[in-house]
């Protein structure tokens, strides 16, 4: 009866009006209702879904991970120095080889005839004159189980992004934007994947006050990939803004039991060849694969110069923002006070945080492969609604990193555009007019 009251008295133009206005409102709110959420969940799978069955694998690691873990758990080989595969030595941490030890049980993976490479690409390939058998099969199962991971992460984010009520519902979009990150996922088989969801789920358990359970997760999210090893920074700086010395000592203290107790099998036999291989902080790259520094010389690429450069700048863009930014002088006296640590911080201060701390990480990364995008792709919504910058800016911004991540090989003027976005970024992160102090909830 009201609707037809309003039509008679207002016109339909009125209601058509008032249904656009609703949907304006909901769309610029920092608060997405439930039924979104879920079409937009619904909407990732059909994507990926398409992508499954439309587009090809494009495999690079997935045969060297199975290579890898059958020499440990089949050749029984814990020599981490000795651990190689065709592609080249393993390099992930103990809980990287966990992972795709069960992934290759799972799946009933043979390395010494199984291949990812089609039968074309494979001709001249060192390792693969017997790998002639493609099980599409088993490929259809890990696509989906890549599948169920996307989704997974996706909700993770949806949550964060929810309690953070930084960014408003049109932006939400942003994040199912990047085409690379939908092909890492289900046409990849990369361990940046599950890195990034455990990531994830410490960042909810954080949100939830769960700090030590945050910690076993994230410590969980190191042992497969040490990129995660970029929040770090922030999650000290959280830790002792939440705690006193001797619980941010115990929440250390679990993180490091945890990498023991996953290396350990390894740490017995050769405790630095494992150090050396799994956290190789030297381990030099080739410019070929390089996204981000490609107009660079080769010389100066791989120059220990160059890599010390990056990492001095790295620390003190960290201590500049941990200080000013993070923890300002005149919250230091709040942060201290014994009944202040009591009390939650706030769902927005643990985003800003974590994510800065990340992505100045990123813009001083000796380099930048291709799957390396889904390091910090899914806190960029976050990072720029963050910023005094209008919205078109914002979009533009986002759409140049996903077209430059999506040029292959990448070229000096795709890496050098890339680099202009980061330390754009940066800059306004800088300069925002509101600094993120020791927010309490």
């Amino acid at each position: 009866n009201a609707y037809r009251e309003q039509r008679r008295v207002h016109g339909d133009g009125h209601l058509t009006r008032s249904k656009m206005e609703g949907l304006l409102n909901i769309l610029n709110s920092k608060r997405p209702p439930a039924s979104f959420l879920q079409c937009l969940l619904a909407l990732e799978v059909l994507v990926c879904v398409a992508l499954i069955f439309k587009d090809d694998l494009y495999i690079f690691d997935w045969d060297a991970y199975m290579e890898q873990v059958a020499a440990v758990f089949q050749d029984g080989q814990l020599d981490y120095t000795k651990i190689k595969g065709d592609t080249g030595p393993l390099v992930y941490p103990a809980g990287h080889v966990l992972l795709f030890g069960i992934l290759y049980y799972i799946t009933g993976w043979d390395h010494r005839t199984f291949t990812t490479i089609d039968v074309t690409q494979r001709e001249g390939i060192p390792g693969y004159e017997h790998r002639n058998v493609l099980p599409l099969g088993r490929l259809r199962l890990i696509q989906f189980l890549y599948l169920c991971l996307y989704i997974f992460l996706l909700s993770l984010l949806l949550h964060l992004y929810r309690r953070g009520r930084t960014i408003p519902v049109k932006a939400y979009f942003l994040l199912s934007l990047s085409r690379r990150v939908h092909s890492i996922f289900v046409l990849g088989f990369f361990n940046d994947c599950w890195a990034m969801s455990f990531l994830y789920l410490s960042v909810y358990f954080m949100l939830q006050d769960s700090w030590m359970v945050g910690c076993v997760w994230f410590s969980l999210a190191v042992s497969i990939k040490m990129n995660v090893l970029l929040f770090a920074p922030g999650l000290l700086v959280l830790l002792l803004q939440r705690y006193p010395p001797r619980q941010v000592v115990l929440c250390l203290t679990i993180c490091a039991s945890i990498q023991i107790a996953l290396a350990s099998p390894f740490l017995l036999v050769n405790p630095l060849g494992y150090l050396s291989k799994a956290f190789d902080l030297g381990r030099v790259f080739l410019l070929e694969w390089s996204v981000n520094w490609k107009f660079l010389p080769e010389t100066i690429f791989q120059s220990k110069a160059f890599a010390c450069l990056l990492l001095s700048c790295h620390v003190l863009v960290i201590c500049c923002f941990a200080k000013a930014r993070w923890w300002r002088k005149d919250r230091f006296a709040e942060a201290g006070n014994q009944t202040m640590r009591t009390r939650n911080l706030s769902a927005e201060h643990i985003l800003s945080v974590l994510f800065e701390s990340n992505f100045i990480g990123i813009v001083f990364a000796r380099s930048l492969h291709y799957q390396f995008l889904v390091w910090y792709f899914h806190t960029l919504p976050f990072l720029l609604w963050s910023v005094d910058i209008r919205g078109v800016y914002r979009l533009l911004w986002i759409v140049v990193v996903e077209v430059v991540w999506n040029i292959h090989h990448s070229t000096p003027w795709s890496a050098l555009c890339l680099q202009a976005a980061h330390a754009l970024l940066l800059y306004f992160l800088w300069t925002r007019r509101k600094p993120t102090g020791a927010h309490l909830e």
